[in-house]
């Protein structure tokens, strides 16, 4: 075998190796903004499940002094609109967020209270 053979032998090999890594590894890490990103625009239409991962998402990476706390979650139907209300609340000293996500629309809403 020759030295342009063998060359194109180590090439095509390096090649298909890398090819075959970047397929086995798949996609990039997601990161805190990709995170916060998916958080603030659910998948609809918005299940219970689907807005409780949302708001715990959201809290853990915006609030993180709330992240121990349970949320009240009420499915709540006003103006025509369904939404569900996840707060998350404290009382000594009374502070909190409250997370409202339109169950059709998916649309986010942070309500801070003191």
């Amino acid at each position: 075998m020759t030295a342009h053979g063998r060359l194109i032998g180590a090439w095509t090999t390096a090649l298909v190796a890398g090819w075959l890594a970047v397929a086995l590894l798949g996609g990039p890490v997601a990161t805190a903004a990709d995170d916060l990103g998916a958080a603030l625009h659910p998948a609809t239409p918005v299940t219970e499940a689907i807005a409780r991962t949302s708001a715990a998402t959201i809290i853990r990476l915006q609030y993180q002094e709330l992240t121990a706390l349970e949320p009240t979650v009420t499915h709540a139907t006003d103006f025509g609109g369904d939404r569900w209300v996840l707060v998350y609340a404290r009382s000594n000293p009374v502070s909190g967020v409250r997370v409202s996500i339109d169950t059709v629309r998916g649309v986010v809403r942070l309500t801070n209270f003191p």
